[in-house]
């Protein structure tokens, strides 16, 4: 009988002692911790998204066929933007939703006949076919390829211009963090151009 009383303190000390240890731990482990802030957190991804930003200005768009919509009969070649002061906003499907009507609102703000302005043009190498002649009041351009050749680490919108030599220049990032960032880039491009 001693002995099972025996076997039973020393499971209950090493209950304890396990239990014990595994709150002592999760102490220190808890005040070690060091949390971002939000401003901390903002500064860190608008300097990610300007990395980011310097990394694709430059990059030479792939040479391929675009077409709006769907009629890919009618297709063009891409190079035709190159002498021209277009802007472009590129997204695909899984850039968030409010992110992007936010995006679009802010479009609107700046180019407020931008459904039929054509000086604003948009690209998804993704969208939904059947929405491709209404996105947004504005058809897509297609890009026969899908893509505008830039690997990017995850989906995210972009502005851009296209030189001469088809490089992507006036490069812009729109991120959820700072969206007065974009309304600065818009209207800049809007007061250089006087579009």
């Amino acid at each position: 009988m001693k002995k099972k009383s025996d076997i039973a303190l020393l499971i209950a000390s090493i209950v304890f002692f396990v239990t014990m240890g595994s709150v002592f731990i999760l102490q220190r482990c808890s005040k070690s911790k060091q949390f971002v802030s939000e401003q901390d957190y903002t500064t860190l991804v608008l300097a990610h998204v300007s990395e980011l930003e310097k990394e694709i200005t430059g990059h030479i768009l792939d040479s391929q066929w675009a077409f709006w919509g769907n009629d890919s009969l009618s297709r063009f070649p891409l190079t035709q933007f190159a002498i021209t002061e277009k802007i472009f906003f590129y997204f695909t499907q899984n850039v968030c939703p409010p992110c992007l009507i936010a995006t679009v609102d802010i479009i609107k703000q700046y180019f407020p006949d931008y459904e039929q302005n054509d000086t604003i043009i948009f690209i998804s190498p993704d969208w939904t076919p059947r929405l491709r002649y209404d996105c947004y009041g504005k058809k897509l351009l297609t890009l026969q390829n899908g893509k505008i050749g830039v690997t990017l680490e995850e989906d995210i919108p972009l502005f851009f211009k296209i030189s001469n030599g088809m490089e992507l220049t006036d490069v812009h990032i729109v991120t959820k963090v700072d969206f007065e960032r974009t309304e600065a880039y818009l209207r800049n491009i809007v007061g250089a151009s006087g579009i």
